[in-house]
């Protein structure tokens, strides 16, 4: 009995060990070869660590997963990942942020078979209506996908696809060719990203050499942790009066005496179109604040909209007709800090605001008041901050999820918000330090956070009611 025991337990420890390896060797491959030389920030998605995590959440709710997973369309598209030469969903996914281009992440995938991918693309641009072209040296060829805000381009090895808010074939261009064409990536183990990547354990990870953030997805919640250096400082404490029980929040105070952070602000604002088709210009908005500002959404109001049709008389003359229609608005209520400078003034002078109504968004009757220190936009003239606090975080920012779905008059929004509970994402001043934490909560504590959204928005595309909660 004792040999049998010794047997099993020396099997044990052998599938351990080499399932262990296979992850290092999986891990490692993963990583190396996918990330640009001159990487300014690292991206980690951990699929395997996520798959591992759902697998022992499903052994420890296996009729959640069955009753949910009951929906599911049984119909598999032909092109898998294996049938595409490529390998879409690897132990990570990695993706890196480059210097002097923002707001863009690239992302390297290793192409196991160039006939397959190929073919792949072929039928994927026939099949989106996308042009295949050739770069100017003609070593690789690209996509521009629009609609998804996606460039792809690859040659026989390795695919790079490159993601931004707007995408720009100039500005990408040149990473592109020193991946594909120069292959300028990072291939040694002791470099500093990949020993960094090496390291983490977390489900998904964003990096720099000042610091990171990461998630990890949970029984019932997603919780975000992260640490920055920084060398501008921002408040350790804000004063700042709030609506009580909102169901959306945030308040923000970046102190705009740190000219270089009202720099960025002003960048920031300026690539902003509304600016633009309000007529308004940022730097001058941006001067016109201190820095601070405060969001809140709580409950509905009633606002009355004149509505011009048009009927004849009698003698088939054409007359005008004007007709009260109420609409359910949300309460909604937003201030910025100002300085001597009158952001009101400015904005009237703009054509912005007329008769203390804010016209640059047409959506809503939004009413605007100089109060104080404050610049006040709100759709329900009567509302007002009701409660003093000081908070330890230039920024918070607050959703309770059920509030918002009972203040929704949307349907097709209510069936969304009703995936989730809670969230709540804060960033304070340490030291010479930013510490950022949050939390997103589900509503069921004994389910990874990550299942009940899948399952809940696969019940909604499925149109079956939601079993989440």
């Amino acid at each position: 009995m004792k040999r049998i025991v010794k047997i099993v337990l020396a099997l044990f420890a052998l599938a351990f060990v080499g399932y262990w390896s296979y992850k290092y060797v999986k891990n490692t491959a993963s990583i190396l070869g996918v990330i640009h030389k001159d990487a300014k920030g690292v991206v980690k998605v951990g699929v395997n660590s996520i798959s591992e995590t759902l697998v022992l959440d499903a052994l420890g709710a296996p009729n959640y997963y069955y009753k949910n997973s009951s929906f599911k369309s049984s119909n598999s598209k032909k092109d898998t990942v294996k049938d595409a030469g490529v390998n879409l969903r690897p132990f990570n996914i990695i993706g890196f942020t480059m210097p002097k281009i923002k707001n863009t992440i690239f992302s390297v995938f290793k192409i196991d078979n160039a006939a397959n991918f190929k073919e792949y693309a072929q039928l994927y641009a026939v099949e989106n209506n996308l042009a295949i072209k050739a770069s100017s040296e003609g070593v690789y060829q690209f996509v521009e996908i629009k609609k998804k805000g996606a460039i792809c381009a690859w040659n026989s090895k390795k695919l790079i696809i490159a993601i931004a808010t707007n995408v720009n074939l100039k500005k990408v261009e040149p990473v592109f060719s020193d991946v594909l064409l120069n292959n300028k990536v990072i291939e040694e183990k002791e470099n500093y990203w990949i020993k960094t990547l090496l390291d983490s354990k977390d489900h998904l990870a964003f990096f720099t050499k000042k610091g990171k953030v990461a998630v990890n997805f949970k029984d019932g919640e997603a919780s975000i942790e992260g640490a920055f250096k920084s060398k501008n400082q921002f408040p350790e404490e804000v004063s700042l009066e709030i609506i009580n029980n909102a169901a959306l929040s945030t308040h923000l105070n970046l102190d705009f005496t740190n000219s270089e952070v009202k720099n960025t602000v002003t960048s920031f604002c300026e690539s902003i179109q509304f600016f633009k088709k309000a007529d308004i210009n940022a730097a001058k908005f941006v001067n016109r604040t201190d820095g601070s500002l405060y969001f809140a959404m709580a409950g509905n109001t009633i606002q009355n909209d004149s509505i011009i049709t048009y009927t004849y008389d009698d003698n088939f003359n054409k007359v005008e007709q004007a007709t009260v229609e109420e609409k359910i608005v949300p309460k909604l209520y937003l201030n910025f800090g100002q300085t001597e400078e009158s952001l009101y003034e400015y904005l009237e002078n703009q054509k912005a605001i007329s008769n203390r109504m804010f016209t640059a968004l047409p959506f809503y009757k939004i009413y605007t008041h100089e109060e104080g220190l404050y610049t006040t936009f709100k759709t329900e003239p009567k509302q007002k901050v009701s409660n003093k606090i000081v908070s330890p975080y230039f920024f918070d920012f607050k959703a309770d999820f059920k509030k918002l779905e009972e203040n929704s008059s949307i349907s097709h929004i209510s069936q969304y918000l009703k995936l989730l509970e809670n969230m709540r994402f804060t960033a304070k001043q340490n030291s010479d330090e930013i510490l950022v934490k949050g939390n997103i909560t589900g509503y069921n504590s004994n389910v990874n956070i990550v299942s009940q959204i899948v399952f809940g928005l696969e019940a909604i595309k499925n149109q079956e009611p939601s079993t989440i909660k």
